[in-house]
């Protein structure tokens, strides 16, 4: 995604902030693969709404950012 790094940096801020007083909660497990032993991370497909987030691992959020023709669980092999 090539937007403003200054909407990047906003949207990444207010998912910290969001996670720090709880309104927004981190899944323990990858809702892309199912991998239950990885941190996952926030997607945004659009830094207007950074409140409006993909959870995903590494791996499946690489996945979203190239949009490659395997599946998300197939990322991980």
């Amino acid at each position: 995604m090539l937007d403003d790094p200054r909407k990047h940096h906003n949207a990444r801020g207010q998912v910290g902030k969001a996670l720090a007083k709880g309104t927004l909660i981190r899944p323990v497990d990858c809702p892309l693969c199912g991998d239950d032993n990885v941190m996952v991370e926030a997607h945004h497909e659009n830094y207007d709404k950074p409140l409006d987030v993909t959870w995903a691992c590494r791996p499946c959020h690489m996945w979203l950012h190239v949009r490659s023709t395997i599946s998300p669980a197939k990322s991980h092999e």
